[in-house]
C-alpha cells in the first residue's frame, strides 16, 4: 500500500478502518505508519489527538515518534510532544528515550523541559539512560547551566555522561572534566581523547595537545586511527608538520580519514609536493580517495607554479566522476581563479550540475578581483534569482 499511496485513497481506507476496526489496538500504529510514510501528517495528527482522548497506548506513541524521525517537522512535533506529555501514564517508560531523542534532534527545548518535569513527577529522574538523554538535550540546545546542574545532581554517571559534557565544553572546562574522570576512575575511550584533541585544535592549544599526546602514548592509544587522525589535525593546525608526519607514520592500519587529514595538513601549510607524495603512497596501498581528498589536493595547487599539476588533478577528478560533487567542483573553480585562469574557472562552473552559495561566491570574487564589474553584477542577479523566494524574484530585475 505504501508504494502506491495517494491522499484520496488513503483517506478512504482510513475512514473504513475507523468505522469497522476502531476497537482494535494495533490499528492506530498501522494507521499512523501508513500516513507518515505516505506524506499525510495532518490526518495522522488528527487521529493521534482523538486516540489520546480515550486511552493512549505504547505502540501508538512509538509509531508517531518514528514518523517524526523520518520527516522532521517542527510544527508537527510541537503538537505531538505537547499532547503526548499531557496524556502519559506512569507505565510508559519506553516513550521517554524516543521523545527526548526527537526533542534533541529538533531543538525542542520547551517540550524537553516538559518531559523533564514529567519524569521528575513520575519518579524517573534517577534513571541513568533518561538522565543522559536529558543531558544531551540541554547540551545540544546550548543550555549549559541547566546541563551542569543536571550533571551535578546525577547520583551515578557513566562514560557516556562524561563524554556528553566534554563534547560541548571549552578547552579548559573539558580538561577539568577529564581530570575528574581520572580521579573518579571512570575510565575513558577514544571518543574522550578525540574530543579533547579537537577542542585543542580549535584554539591551537599546542601545549595541551602535547600533554595529551604524551598521555595517549602512555596509554597505548597512539595506534588507534581515530585518535591519531585528531592528533595529526591538531599538529597541522598549529603548523607542526613534522610532528604530524611522525604520528602518521606510527599508525600501521590507516583508514581513509587519516590519509585525508595528512594530505590536508600538507595542503594547509602550503606544502604541495609533500601532499602529492602522500597521495601517491595512498594509491600504492590501494586506498581510494574521496571528495575530501581531491579538495585538499586542489587547495594545495592554489599556489603559483602548480597550475599544471592542478590540471592533472582535474583530469583525474573527471575520470573518477568526482566533478559531480559540489565541494570538489567549487574547489576546481577556486583553483583556476587563484591561478588567474578565469576562462577555465567559468567553464568548470558552467559544467556543475548543482551549485551552492560557495560556488557562486567563488566565481563572483574572481571576476571582482579582475575588475570585471559588469560580469559581477550579472552573476549577482542570477544568484539572487536562484536563492531568493519566488515572491521576491520579480525584484531581481530592478537590482
Amino acid at each position: 500500500m505504501h508504494s502506491e499511496c495517494g491522499t484520496p485513497l488513503i483517506s478512504t481506507v482510513h475512514f473504513i478502518l475507523c468505522r469497522l476496526w476502531s476497537r482494535i489496538t494495533v490499528f492506530p500504529a498501522v494507521s499512523d505508519s501508513m500516513h507518515s510514510k505516505c506524506g499525510t501528517p495532518l490526518i495522522s495528527t488528527v487521529h493521534f489527538k482523538r486516540q489520546l482522548s480515550s486511552s493512549p497506548t505504547f505502540p501508538r506513541e512509538t509509531t508517531q515518534l518514528r514518523a517524526l524521525k523520518l520527516k522532521p517537522n517542527p510544527s508537527l512535533s510541537l503538537s505531538t510532544l505537547g499532547n503526548t506529555v499531557s496524556a502519559l501514564q506512569p507505565g510508559l517508560t519506553g516513550f521517554y528515550p524516543h521523545a527526548l531523542k526527537v526533542s534533541a534532534k529538533l531543538g525542542l527545548l520547551k517540550e524537553g523541559k516538559q518531559l523533564h518535569s514529567r519524569m521528575i513527577k513520575l519518579g524517573f529522574n534517577n534513571v541513568l539512560p533518561l538522565q543522559t538523554q536529558m543531558l544531551n538535550l540541554y547540551v545540544k540546545c546550548k543550555q549549559f547551566s541547566d546541563a551542569e546542574k543536571l550533571f551535578d545532581q546525577m547520583r551515578v554517571r557513566n562514560l557516556v555522561t562524561w563524554n556528553t559534557m566534554i563534547c560541548k565544553s571549552n578547552l579548559c572546562l573539558g580538561f577539568s572534566y577529564f581530570k575528574k574522570m581520572l580521579i573518579n576512575k571512570v575510565g575513558f575511550d577514544h571518543i574522550t581523547l578525540n574530543t579533547l584533541l579537537h577542542a585543542s585544535s580549535e584554539v591551537k592549544g599546542v601545549v595541551f595537545g602535547r600533554e595529551l599526546h604524551c598521555f595517549i602514548v602512555k596509554c597505548g592509544f597512539l595506534y588507534d586511527s581515530f585518535v591519531s587522525s585528531a592528533l595529526v589535525h591538531l599538529y597541522g593546525e598549529c603548523g607542526l608538520v613534522e610532528e604530524a608526519r611522525w604520528v602518521f607514520d606510527q599508525v600501521f592500519c590507516r583508514d581513509l580519514v587519516l590519509w585525508n587529514v595528512m594530505v590536508s595538513c600538507y595542503a594547509l601549510n602550503s606544502l604541495t609536493k609533500e601532499a602529492f607524495v602522500v597521495f601517491d603512497l595512498m594509491k600504492k596501498e590501494g586506498v581510494k580517495g574521496d571528495g575530501y581528498t581531491f579538495c585538499s589536493l586542489l587547495k594545495s595547487c592554489c599556489i603559483w607554479g602548480f597550475y599544471e599539476l592542478g590540471r592533472q588533478v582535474h583530469g583525474l577528478i573527471i575520470k573518477l566522476c568526482f566533478d559531480l560533487d559540489v565541494p570538489v567542483a567549487s574547489a576546481l573553480v577556486d583553483m583556476y581563479i587563484t591561478n588567474g585562469n578565469l576562462y577555465d574557472a567559468q567553464k568548470a562552473f558552467d559544467g556543475m550540475t548543482a551549485r551552492n552559495v560557495v560556488s557562486w561566491n567563488t566565481l563572483i570574487v574572481g571576476y571582482a578581483q579582475r575588475g570585471d564589474m559588469e560580469k559581477v553584477m550579472e552573476l549577482l542577479r542570477e544568484m539572487r534569482c536562484l536563492f531568493v523566494p519566488w515572491s521576491f524574484k520579480r525584484k531581481c530585475y530592478s537590482f
